[in-house]
This record gives structure tokens, C-alpha cells and sequence, in this order.
């Protein structure tokens, strides 16, 4: 759906914002592009979308290359930028046909469109609203909509969840995951990476113009924090703990936090088992022993350090 080869952007000034992006999307997967300000995360995404012209390399959707055949490939393309502008004075409702009607789209064909499109950002009720009535929340939630009118096949999205509060972010990643269930081919840059590994099936680590890895969250995860986070609930026999853990080869480091125990540890399930047998034997009355998730800004920091 998308190969993006050998992309190099130097701007003005001799600024090198894109320093040799490799990148490939396959149909019907949802693709993270994450990484700090500055990384080149809107560079690329405008060059995909046809909006920025690369210094050098080669961008082809659908097989066609996006510049040499932009009417075959953009109009099957929806474009979600991270700054937007919309008429304060157009209703919810006429934005929404208008768009409709630039991409060719039947009056009736637009009506459903629209109703369809409402109903999926819960914006239903506000239809009849001018947009600049509208909070920040639900002008991004109506320009996720602007961007589906047409019904793409791809989605690029530049930020989406930019400058929202906690209950609107929250709103925006629900609509995200939907189109991502639905089998939406869709490459959504963000450097907010928390909520990432909720819907993308993978995720590409851009750092000072380039991507410096690519895969899955596990596939990231394995290759970057080997060791497992355990967490142990201690009910009796804690000052002993710090003694057993320090003669432990598995164990790379640990924070004792009154009965809480946390802990780097580079053994298998087998060598945890062990590990709390020993614990038992020494006295230690343990609670429970559970494996903590990785987070996708820990994978991040060690990528890219």
C-alpha cells in the first residue's frame, strides 16, 4: 500500500529533515509513526499525502509513484493534518457536504456519507451547529470525519490527538481503533505514544530523520527490554529480600518500597518459579508475584538512545 525508499527533505538553509526513510505499509495495517518533535514525523507524512515535494527518493501508493500519477493514487487517500483551519461560519453538516462534493460524491451519496460520518465521531446532535461553536475536541473529531467523506482506502494522520484534553484524546483514539478494526490501511504519526500499541499493528521509531527501527510491539518489546519487570507483594520477612536478591545471578536490578518489591529480571518463567522458592524457603511469606507490562516510551527511549 505504501513503499517509501531512500526518502531524503532538505529544506532551506541546507536543514536536513529527512535523511534516507525506508518504510513499507501493507494493505489493511495500521502503522505507528512515532518520535520526538523535530524527528521528521510531518515532513514524511506530507510527502506520502503529495503536499511536500522529498529532495530525493521515491514514495508509490497503490504501486504508482505519488508524483509522477497523483490523480491514480490521491483522491483514494485521506489526509488528517495535524494545524487545521475551518470556517466558523459553515454548519457541521455543510463542511462535511462540501468536501463531499470536491471528491464527486452523489447528493443522496453525501447525505448518507454524512449521517454515517456523524453518527461514528458522536457528533450527531451538533450537525446543525456553526463550527465555531464547536470545542477543540469535536473540531478534531470533525475533521476525522472530513477525512473519511470520500471513504479512502488510506488514512495519514499527523498528530491526532495534538493539544486535546484526557476525555477528548480519549474520544479521537476510540474512533482510531474502530477505523483499525475495520481493516483501514492507515500510518498515524504522534509523538503522544501511550495509546499506540492499543490499535496499531505496528510501529515504525523515527529519530533525527531517519527510522531507526520497525515492528511490532512485541517483536520491539523482546528486542529492546529483554528482561521481565516483576512486581512482589511481601507479607512477612521483607528484611531479608535485599540479601537474596543481591546474590541472585537473573536479577539486574531492584527498588524495595515498604512490602513492595520492584524488580529487572533476565530469567524465564522456570527461573521466577526458582527464585520464589527461594524466597519461601528463607522465611519470606510472599503474596503474589506478577509480571508488569513494558510501556511503548520505554521501548522508544532504549531505540533510540
Amino acid at each position: 500500500m505504501i513503499e517509501i525508499r531512500d526518502l531524503r527533505k532538505v529544506y532551506r538553509g541546507g536543514v536536513e529533515a529527512l535523511r534516507g526513510v525506508n518504510l513499507a505499509v501493507r494493505e489493511g495495517v495500521c502503522v505507528g509513526l512515532v518520535g520526538p518533535n523535530g524527528a521528521g514525523k510531518t515532513t514524511t507524512v506530507r510527502i506520502v499525502a503529495g503536499l511536500l515535494e522529498p529532495t530525493s527518493g521515491v514514495v508509490r501508493l497503490f504501486g504508482k509513484s505519488v508524483w509522477e500519477e497523483p490523480d491514480a493514487v490521491l483522491p483514494k487517500v485521506g489526509y488528517a493534518p495535524d494545524e487545521y483551519k475551518m470556517p466558523d461560519d459553515l454548519r457541521v453538516w455543510e463542511y462535511l457536504d462540501y468536501f463531499g462534493e470536491l471528491f464527486g460524491l452523489p447528493k443522496r451519496r453525501r447525505v448518507e456519507r454524512i449521517d454515517h460520518l456523524l453518527a461514528l465521531v458522536r457528533l450527531t446532535a451538533k450537525r446543525d451547529l456553526f463550527i465555531g461553536q464547536l470545542s477543540r475536541g469535536m473540531k478534531q473529531r470533525l475533521m476525522l470525519a472530513r477525512t473519511l467523506i470520500h471513504n479512502p482506502r488510506l488514512l495519514l494522520m499527523d498528530e491526532p490527538t495534538s493539544g486535546l484534553d484526557p476525555r477528548s484524546r480519549a474520544e479521537v483514539v476510540d474512533i482510531l481503533r474502530h477505523l483499525a478494526s475495520t481493516g483501514k490501511t492507515m500510518l498515524v504519526a504522534s509523538n503522544i505514544l501511550y495509546y499506540l500499541s492499543g490499535f496499531c499493528d505496528s510501529l515504525a521509531i523515527m529519530d533525527h530523520g531517519r527510522i531507526v527501527d520497525c515492528g511490532t510491539f512485541e517483536e520491539l518489546s523482546q528486542k529492546y527490554c529483554r528482561e521481565r519487570l516483576l512486581k512482589i507483594v511481601v507479607v512477612r520477612g521483607i528484611e531479608r529480600v535485599e540479601q537474596i536478591l543481591s546474590e541472585e545471578a537473573g536479577v539486574r536490578s531492584f527498588v524495595i518500597e515498604g512490602n513492595v518489591v520492584q524488580l529487572r529480571y533476565g530469567g524465564g518463567l522456570g527461573e521466577i518459579a526458582g527464585l520464589n522458592e527461594k524466597l519461601v524457603r528463607a522465611g519470606v511469606r510472599i503474596c503474589g508475584v506478577c509480571e508488569q507490562a513494558r510501556t511503548l516510551e520505554e521501548i522508544f527511549l532504549r531505540a533510540t538512545d
